[in-house]
């Protein structure tokens, strides 16, 4: 007798995004399986390896970078300091001690020391470490396991393929560039998107969705965030 799948398979690929915002983390929450696009070629200038928090000295917000090596593939990543976390924690600490949910051991917990120099390995562990405080249990993958040679949508689609999705969750700017009948037809998913122009995620300052989820975690707390993930 042949086996049928009764739930369909939903999948997203992104890049990865050290301290990601609220709106990364509800993306992950709402798929099956998350691949990881760690064999792209990393834009420092993007939200990849930084991310804005909100500085309440100067009242606006700032950034904090991960100090990595060279700009390559993310597999091939390198960190470049390996003091950083403890910089970042100190940066941290201060500016959201007096914040109602503040705690310093979910700080040091999520901001850790690295024992490895690759990038692919601390951030792993970093997003994982996320997903167990918020109870997301996401599948992850790597989008180099699928060893696609292709770009755009028609990498896409093999990467839906090889993880036998049924569903892809594209964020909103897909819609500018995906071949979405290309992708149903070769792999048989049907391609949706992802809202993030949501009222739930800008309950903090005008710009919330876009902070990194420390600013909303400490500001909400643990609680509040998974009722916002689980709207």
């Amino acid at each position: 007798m042949t086996s049928r799948r009764i739930s369909l398979e939903v999948i997203s690929i992104a890049q990865p995004r050290i301290y990601p915002n609220i709106t990364y983390l509800d993306k992950i929450n709402l798929c099956d399986t998350f691949v990881l696009s760690n064999d792209l070629e990393v834009n420092k200038s993007a939200f990849e390896i930084r991310n804005k928090y909100y500085n309440y000295q100067a009242t606006a917000p700032k950034y904090l970078n991960m100090p990595i090596q060279g700009v390559k593939a993310f597999k091939e990543l390198k960190i470049s300091d390996m003091n950083f976390a403890k910089k970042h924690r100190d940066v941290l600490s201060v500016n959201y001690k007096h914040s109602p949910f503040f705690d310093e051991c979910i700080l040091e917990h999520l901001v850790f020391d690295p024992k490895t120099e690759w990038f692919m390995d601390y951030f792993c562990k970093h997003i994982m470490r996320m997903m167990y405080l918020f109870d997301i249990t996401t599948n992850l993958e790597l989008a180099s396991d699928a060893n696609s040679q292709s770009a755009k949508s028609f990498r896409l689609d093999e990467i839906i393929t090889h993880f036998k999705g049924d569903v892809y969750l594209s964020g909103i700017g897909g819609k500018n560039y995906l071949w979405t009948d290309y992708i149903k037809d070769n792999s048989g998913a049907d391609v949706i998107w992802h809202d993030t122009d949501n009222d739930k995620f800008n309950n903090i300052h005008d710009d919330a969705s876009m902070l990194m989820i420390l600013d909303t975690l400490f500001e909400q707390g643990v609680d509040e965030i998974k009722s916002i993930l689980n709207d």
